[in-house]
Parts: structure tokens; C-alpha cells; sequence
């Protein structure tokens, strides 16, 4: 398994929000669930996996998070089969219109139709934030 941000290899700070997001991901409610299993199911692939998380505020966050996300992501990955997305914000800045157009973004990114499984988390303590985690196989 592999942890890339920038192409530095393993990054102490990375693999720490890499943990977090395991946890938000499969620990706490949301609105669509990402199940322990899932993750499971993406390490057992036998293929390279790799983590990217981004934060967004303001118009367009999720989108801008996505980007952001994308951009840390190692660019000599090879074809992308799975994705995990989620998407954790407050009730005020969850647009789902802007959901499904990160989505698009992410899919334009990849190499191939990858499956994707996508969760919504909501977090009112993150004010007018919006966290993006992405894994990949």
C-alpha cells in the first residue's frame, strides 16, 4: 500500500490524514455510507493504492476540494479502476449539483470508467469548509 502526496513517497502528514479519513469514512454517520468493507475490498485489489484529501471554503468549495485533492494525487499512477470519494461539509454547503460536477472532474482526470463509491458526510463544526478524500486503486 502506498501513500502518495506530491510524488514524496511516504509523508508523515499524509498517512495521518489518510488514518482520519478511514475513521470519518467508516465510523461516522452520514448521508451516504462508505462501509468498512468497502475500504477492505479497495486494499485487496493487489493493485498500488493511494490517498489524497483536499479542503475547500467558499464558492465552489467542493469542487476546489476535488481539485485540490486531484493535484496532490501522484501522476505515474497507473489506469485507476476503483475510487472512493467522500465528501464531508456542513448542511449549508452540501450542493449536490456541485458534487456530481467534481465527480465529472475526477472521472475526466482518470485514465479509463473507474467504479466509484462516494459518501456525504455532514460536519457543522466545519463551518463554511468542505473536506474531499479520495482513495484510489
Amino acid at each position: 500500500m502506498y501513500f502518495l502526496k506530491n510524488d514524496d513517497g511516504w509523508n508523515r502528514d499524509c498517512i495521518f490524514n489518510a488514518i482520519r479519513s478511514i475513521v470519518e469514512c467508516v465510523c461516522l454517520p452520514g448521508l451516504v455510507e462508505v462501509k468498512t468493507s468497502d475500504l477492505i475490498d479497495l486494499f485487496r485489489t493487489g493493485r498500488r493504492v493511494s490517498f489524497s484529501y483536499g479542503r475547500g471554503v467558499g464558492d465552489k468549495a467542493i469542487l476546489n476540494a476535488t481539485n485540490t485533492a486531484i493535484s496532490k494525487v501522484s501522476s505515474r499512477l497507473p489506469k485507476v479502476n476503483y475510487i472512493i470519494y467522500n465528501v464531508t461539509g456542513n448542511e449549508k454547503n452540501m450542493i449536490f449539483f456541485e458534487i456530481q460536477e467534481s465527480v465529472n472532474e475526477l472521472l475526466s482526470w482518470c485514465n479509463g470508467s473507474p467504479n466509484i463509491l462516494f459518501g456525504i458526510r455532514l460536519n457543522n463544526r466545519l463551518e463554511d469548509a468542505v473536506k474531499v478524500d479520495i482513495w484510489m486503486a
